[in-house]
């Protein structure tokens, strides 16, 4: 069972594991407005995060993870597999990679969270030589929201084992492990802004996390005590900028043909994410929308990509040959690369505004924020309705690790949440046994130690114990504790003296960062108590 941190905890580490990038954050408890974000990456994509890549080679061992399995050291190897996007396999997304025969997606994430655990030890020893990383260092780690309700238990028991084969943590319900939704830690980030913003107490504000892989989206209410407060549910989608990315291989290979872009993806994988690269510096974020300032650009692949060149088939070569291998990227070319994607987005914060009319302001954040493109559009259509309130905060790329470390720091900032679950324990009634007793129903929001209490008696006058079992359903009308949809998340049992005149127990879960569960004898005040992890 988790626990409660432990004072000794002297340094906090927020971890963004990103769908297409990754990076982390640390501060010390002693200076709190100190949050280093790790800058030592050597990566063209800027230094404050490195590509959530792997490497192995045919016998599936890993060689290079981050930036380096694009650096090109690998060229003449072969059998090489190049391994990204593998986070979407947390989550029923329809955009899941292939992996390689007997690589499965826990092992990747596994061999990822070891890499970069590597760094985060090696950065935390140089800065604070003696530190104890198992007892002194908590891990913060952020969790997209999307997730769908039914399986993001098993997402984040998957990311528990993961971090304990990466040696992350010692033991799989470690209390020095927390997780934070992306977008809630892109809040808690931006609530230093919020009085540059003009936004007084009992304001609403929309944050939306646009990422490489995923956008999310979360309303929050600015309350007393610098308080987060969160009046709908979050919600979000895949249709982050590395989906613009996908739009530009699909015109590329209008170009140089499919089977050339497919044969450079396999074979030379790093060469082909520097053509990606070339676009997103010079053509991606630099899209304003308006075509009077747009210039065409030229992409020589001679120079970019001289690999391409041996895949391109008859049926294309041709015209490539006489284009000297130059591919024009023209205005129309590049807004119908953004406008299937923007357009998604759009349609996800419509659908938040609709939950809540009274949005004060927006923010913007993540990498793919940067766009002036799609910050113009998302201006063109809500500034109205905002007051002309959306805002781009100053380095948007990092603001969830951030927030990450500022929650590990202060977890009472997050003063409620909307349970996306349903919670009960099992009863035997005079009909049935295994009967599911709701205790708290999905939806209901609550504040942050609220207490949801019952009592229960025991079924026999000669029965010395009383099992608490803590069931969860995403459903209202959950039946019975053995039904498919309710899951177990936890157990635990209290002694009831035989000779106590009133054998009464009262069982109550208080809600904070963690569920502590309490059973107590109503007569003798024994109590018993454990924690089991909140599924944000």
């Amino acid at each position: 069972m988790a626990k409660s941190i432990n004072e000794d905890v002297r340094v906090v580490v927020g971890i963004d594991f990103g769908t297409t990038f990754s990076t982390y954050a640390y501060a010390h408890k002693e200076n709190k407005n100190d949050i280093f974000v790790n800058s030592d990456w050597k990566s063209f994509y800027g230094r404050s995060k490195t590509p959530t890549t792997l490497l192995y080679n045919e016998h599936l061992k890993l060689l290079e993870w981050g930036f380096s399995t694009l650096s090109g050291r690998q060229k003449k190897a072969r059998g090489l597999h190049w391994i990204e996007l593998f986070k979407l396999c947390l989550m029923k997304s329809a955009q899941k990679p292939t992996l390689p025969l007997r690589l499965d997606f826990e092992t990747a994430i596994s061999d990822y969270l070891h890499k970069l655990g590597d760094s985060i030890k090696q950065t935390l020893e140089s800065k604070w030589p003696g530190l104890k990383f198992f007892s002194q260092v908590l891990l913060v780690l952020t969790v997209w929201e999307q997730v769908p309700a039914e399986y993001d238990k098993v997402a984040i028991n998957i990311m528990r084992e993961c971090a304990l084969k990466a040696n992350l943590i010692k033991i799989k319900e470690s209390p020095y492990l927390i997780f934070t939704t992306e977008p809630e830690a892109a809040s808690i980030h931006c609530m230093k802004n919020l009085k540059e913003y003009k936004l007084k107490i009992g304001d609403s504000f929309m944050v939306v996390d646009c990422g490489g892989g995923t956008v999310d989206l979360s309303t929050k209410i600015l309350s007393e005590g610098e308080k987060l407060n969160e009046p709908i549910e979050q919600n979000g989608e895949d249709c982050g900028g590395s989906f613009v990315d996908k739009e530009f291989l699909k015109f590329l290979g209008k170009k140089v043909g499919q089977s050339a872009i497919e044969k450079v993806t396999k074979e030379h994988h790093g060469d082909l994410q520097r053509v990606i690269q070339e676009f997103w510096q010079f053509v991606k974020i630099p899209f304003t929308g308006e075509s009077e300032n747009f210039e065409s650009y030229e992409l020589n692949l001679v120079e970019i990509c001289p690999v391409m060149m041996q895949y391109v088939d008859n049926g294309y070569k041709k015209k490539m040959e006489e284009d000297e291998w130059v591919v024009t990227i023209e205005f129309d070319d590049v807004q119908s690369m953004f406008d299937p994607v923007i357009e998604k987005i759009l349609g996800l914060v419509r659908s938040q505004l609709g939950k809540r009319e009274d949005c004060s302001a927006m923010i913007l954040v993540g990498g793919f924020s940067e766009s002036k493109y799609l910050q113009s559009r998302i201006k063109k259509e809500f500034s109205a309705s905002m007051n002309n309130k959306i805002f781009v905060p100053p380095e948007p790329m990092v603001a969830i690790v951030k927030g990450a470390v500022k929650f590990g720091l202060n977890r009472g900032v997050i003063a409620d949440r909307i349970l996306k679950w349903t919670y009960g324990t099992d009863i035997l009634t005079d009909l049935a046994s295994n009967v599911f007793d709701t205790m708290v129903k999905k939806g209901t929001r609550v504040s942050v130690d609220e207490k949801v209490t019952r009592v229960y008696k025991p079924v026999s006058k000669d029965q010395m114990k009383i099992g608490f079992d803590l069931y969860t359903t995403n459903r209202d009308n959950a039946k019975f504790c053995n039904d498919p949809h309710v899951n177990l998340l936890g157990k635990f049992a209290i002694n009831i003296p035989l000779n106590s005149d009133s054998r009464s127990i009262l069982y109550s879960l208080c809600f904070g960062t963690e569920i502590q569960a309490t059973a107590t004898n109503i007569e003798s005040g024994e109590k018993y108590e454990t924690t089991f992890e909140l599924d944000i």
